[in-house]
């Protein structure tokens, strides 16, 4: 599973779109929950793959955490956080 934060707009959208294409599963964050949920049902995650997260608002940043600690204590299940910074270490094509 991939957290995307910023994933409403800008590259955060742009790579939420890349990774579900090379079907990833992903959690997208970002402040805007209407235009997530749109990218979510376009992309056709599942219901609760979009979460409302402003990094300034401590009770959104616990529910995301604890929807990405719930997939992960699944089997076979692993996270990787897709931020800004972790983009520039792609390897480029």
């Amino acid at each position: 599973m991939v957290v995307i934060r910023g994933a409403s707009s800008g590259l955060g959208e742009a790579t939420a779109r890349y990774l579900a294409q090379h079907g990833a599963k992903l959690v997208l964050g970002a402040r805007r929950l209407g235009r997530l949920q749109a990218i979510a049902k376009e992309l056709s995650l599942v219901n609760d793959a979009a979460v409302q997260t402003d990094v300034t608002q401590y009770a959104q940043v616990t529910r995301t955490a604890a929807l990405v600690a719930a997939y992960t204590a699944l089997p076979g299940r692993t996270t990787w956080p897709a931020t800004d910074e972790t983009l520039m270490m792609w390897p480029q094509r």
